[in-house]
C-alpha cells in the first residue's frame, strides 16, 4: 500500500482532527483549572492568624474529585474518597439519590452518567468497567491513600486503597492507630454504600474488604438506606473505651451529629444519642464532625458549617459529649465556593478540602482538592515564593557541635528547631544572613528540623545531630 495515500485518506484525517481536538480540549481544561486553583485562597480568621500559617493546596491534588478527606493523628497518612471527574455537577446527586436509597427510584436513572468523567484525571488503577448497581452510566468511587515519612515532607501522590471494591461506594475513612505499634491500625472505620463499616487489625492502607464488617443496629439501620456517614472514633485514656461520633441523615438537608460508646474495643456499642448543642437548624448546616484533644486535656469538636466555614466548639462540661460551647470560626472559604472535611493531627494541623467552580465545560464545572493549614507550632514546608527552599543552606549535616546557617538575603529571621514529635527545642530571632548554632549541649542524637521564617518565605530543612 502507498503509505502517503494511507495517511491522507479522509477517514484518517478526520480521526487525527478528533484526536487533536480532544487533546486541545483536555489541555485547555487543565489550564483553566490551574488558573482557577492558583487564584483561590481560603482565609484564616483574624483571631487565629497567630496560631496558623498560610493554607496551601497539597502537592498530590489531582483533577479528580477528592472528597471525604481524613488525616491520621500522627499526620503521616491521608485518605480521600475519589472519583476521576466532576461529582458536584450531578444536580441530583445530593438530592435525588436520597429517593433511591429510600426505595423510590431506580439507581441507573438517578446516579449520573459517564460524561462527567474526566479523561485527563488519574484513575490510580480503579475499576471503571464494572459500573455501580449494574448501571452502564456510573463508575466507581473508591478510597485513596497517601503517606509521607515525616511532618516536614509533603504528601506527593495517591494510591488505591486495598478496600476498593468494584460494586460499592467506599469513603469516610477513619483510622484508629495502635497505641503500641504505630504501623498498625486497631480499628479502621469507613462508609460503604452509606453505612458505617469496620476493618480491624490492619495496616495504614487497610486490605481485604471481605474481612470488614458492617456496624450493627442501631448505628446502621436494618435496611440498607442512606443513613450514616463520616465516622470518627477516639480512644479514651488508651483503654478499650471508645467514643464514636458520626452523621445521621434523615433527609438531604438534615444531618445530626450522633455519639455513642464502646467499652469493649468496638465489639458492641451503646445506643447513639444526638448532639443537641451542635445541631442542624434553619440556615445552620453542620457536617463532618471531628474530635480533638488540645492543650490542657481540653476536648474540642471541629466541624464544617454551611459548607463555607470550619469551626470548633470547646467541651463545656468535661466528659459530657453533648456539652459544646459557642463556636469559633477558624477558617472561611475566602474566594473558594466551599470548604469542608476538617481533620486534625495531634500537633494541630488541619487537613481540609476546597471546592472550585469553572464554567468552561457543562460537564466539568466543579473540582475538589485537598488543602492543608499548618499550625505554627509544627514544622511543615510552606514556601510562599518559588525560591523559598533554596534561600537557606545548612552545614555540616550530620552535625556534631556547630550548625552553620546561611541565608541568601538580609532581613530579620525567626529560627526554630523541632524534634521528631514537633516540640520546639530552639527558638530565636536573627538579624544577619549567616550565623551558627551550638547544638552540642542543646540536642541529643536524633533527626531534627530547622525552620526559617521571614516576611516573604518560610522553609524547613532536616538535619541529623550525631
Amino acid at each position: 500500500m502507498n503509505l502517503k495515500a494511507k495517511f491522507t485518506t479522509p477517514l484518517f484525517l478526520a480521526m487525527t482532527f478528533l484526536i487533536q481536538k480532544n487533546a486541545l480540549s483536555q489541555s485547555s481544561a487543565q489550564h483553566s483549572w490551574d488558573s482557577v486553583k492558583n487564584a483561590t485562597m481560603p482565609e484564616v480568621m483574624p483571631k487565629f492568624k497567630s496560631l496558623y500559617s498560610t493554607p496551601y493546596r497539597q502537592p498530590l491534588a489531582d483533577y479528580g474529585w477528592e472528597d471525604g478527606l481524613q488525616i491520621s493523628l500522627d499526620g503521616l497518612s491521608l485518605y480521600c474518597q475519589y472519583f476521576p471527574g466532576d461529582l458536584l455537577s450531578y444536580d441530583y446527586f445530593f438530592v435525588d439519590s436520597f429517593s433511591y436509597y429510600n426505595g423510590l427510584s431506580e439507581p441507573c436513572k438517578v446516579l449520573g452518567n459517564m460524561s462527567y468523567k474526566r479523561s485527563y484525571a488519574k484513575t490510580y488503577g480503579m475499576n471503571l468497567k464494572d459500573y455501580l448497581f449494574g448501571c452502564d452510566s456510573f463508575a466507581n468511587i473508591n478510597i485513596l491513600y497517601a503517606h509521607r515519612a515525616s511532618l516536614a515532607d509533603t504528601f506527593k501522590t495517591w494510591q488505591l486503597s486495598g478496600l476498593a471494591a468494584p460494586d460499592t461506594i467506599e469513603g469516610g475513612s477513619d483510622p484508629l492507630f495502635s497505641t503500641t505499634n504505630s504501623a498498625l491500625v486497631d480499628i479502621f472505620l469507613f462508609t460503604r454504600n452509606n453505612d458505617i463499616w469496620m476493618r480491624k487489625n490492619t495496616g495504614a492502607n487497610p486490605d481485604s474488604i471481605e474481612k470488614a464488617t458492617r456496624l450493627p443496629t442501631p448505628i446502621n439501620p436494618v435496611s440498607n438506606e442512606f443513613n450514616a456517614d463520616n465516622p470518627i472514633s477516639i480512644r479514651l485514656n488508651n483503654s478499650d473505651t471508645l467514643v464514636l461520633v458520626y452523621e445521621k441523615y434523615t433527609n438531604a438537608a438534615d444531618r445530626t451529629f450522633m455519639y455513642c460508646f464502646s467499652y469493649d474495643n468496638a465489639v458492641t456499642f451503646t445506643s447513639p444519642v444526638a448532639m443537641t448543642t451542635i445541631a442542624y437548624s434553619a440556615g445552620h448546616f453542620v457536617t463532618q464532625p471531628q474530635l480533638y484533644l488540645g492543650a490542657g486535656n481540653q476536648w474540642y469538636l471541629y466541624y464544617n458549617l454551611n459548607n463555607y466555614f470550619i469551626c470548633r466548639s470547646k467541651q463545656g462540661i468535661t466528659g459530657n459529649w453533648d456539652s459544646w460551647m459557642a463556636s469559633d470560626t477558624i477558617l472561611s472559604a475566602g474566594n473558594a465556593i466551599s470548604i469542608a472535611e476538617p481533620s486534625l493531627t495531634t500537633t494541630g494541623d488541619i487537613s481540609f478540602s476546597v471546592a472550585y467552580k469553572d464554567s468552561l465545560n457543562p460537564h466539568d464545572v466543579y473540582d475538589l482538592d485537598p488543602w492543608y493549614l499548618p499550625h505554627t507550632s509544627i514544622t511543615t514546608i510552606v514556601p510562599v515564593n518559588k525560591n523559598a527552599e533554596t534561600e537557606m543552606t545548612i552545614y555540616p549535616n550530620p552535625v556534631k557541635d556547630i550548625l552553620y546557617v546561611s541565608i541568601r538575603s538580609s532581613t530579620e529571621y525567626h529560627v526554630k528547631i523541632f524534634d521528631l514529635v514537633g516540640q520546639i527545642v530552639f527558638d530565636s530571632y536573627k538579624t544577619t544572613n549567616q550565623f551558627s548554632i551550638d547544638v552540642s549541649g542543646l540536642l541529643s542524637s536524633s533527626l531534627y528540623f530547622i525552620q526559617i521564617s521571614a516576611e516573604n518565605f518560610r522553609t524547613t530543612k532536616k538535619f541529623t545531630k550525631l
